[in-house]
């Protein structure tokens, strides 16, 4: 399960800044998690 962790990991430091003002990312409805 290191593919969920990297994905969830780029998920959390790319769209940090993109949930900002996009919002929810790509495959999470929770951008916290």
């Amino acid at each position: 399960m290191r593919s969920l962790a990297v994905v969830k990991g780029i998920a959390l430091v790319g769209g940090s800044m993109t949930t900002v003002r996009s919002g929810p990312p790509e495959g999470g409805p929770d951008p916290v998690t």
